[in-house]
């Protein structure tokens, strides 16, 4: 289990040794990471998207893919990011089912075989993070529903 900060800006290679671009963001579907979004080399490329399944290993130094990996171009509608986008979900305020305020995303823990989104960082803010520090909400026992203003955990 790894947290997204962990491997931001982390290079993706082929299995060949060919490198493929940096790990920018997460797309996040359903609850759970479908893939990474790679910032490419190169002027003029787009972002592409490498699907979690064709990651074969996540190292301390890098990320390696299956040399016949399928790169698929980066869209808005490719799913939820974690950073960047229309669609971004840090600092989206989490709430409760019961509507208490728990605080704003600022990261994710993930299992990198599964997929599977394992707990939220939240924070409250700079100062509050400074004294008390940032706060880990497990999501074993509960859901989390994405909507358009807010996270509602259940």
């Amino acid at each position: 289990m790894r947290t997204f900060s962990d491997i931001k800006g982390m290079p993706v290679y082929h299995q060949n040794g060919n490198m493929i671009g940096f790990v920018q963001d997460l797309v996040l579907s359903s609850g759970c990471v479908k893939g990474l979004l790679l910032d490419s080399k190169g002027f003029f490329q787009r972002h592409k998207i490498i699907l979690l399944s064709d990651i074969c290993s996540f190292g301390q130094d890098g990320i390696i893919v299956q040399n016949d990996c399928h790169l698929e171009e980066a869209k808005a509608r490719s799913g939820y990011r974690l950073q960047t986008g229309k669609k971004s979900l840090v600092h989206k305020e989490i709430v409760s089912a019961s509507g208490e305020k728990l605080g704003l995303l600022e990261d994710v823990y993930f299992s990198e075989k599964q997929g599977t989104i394992m707990a939220y960082e939240l924070t409250d803010g700079f100062f509050a993070d400074i004294t008390v520090g940032t706060k880990t909400i497990p999501l074993d026992k509960c859901q989390a529903n994405i909507g358009k203003d807010v996270i509602v955990l259940e």
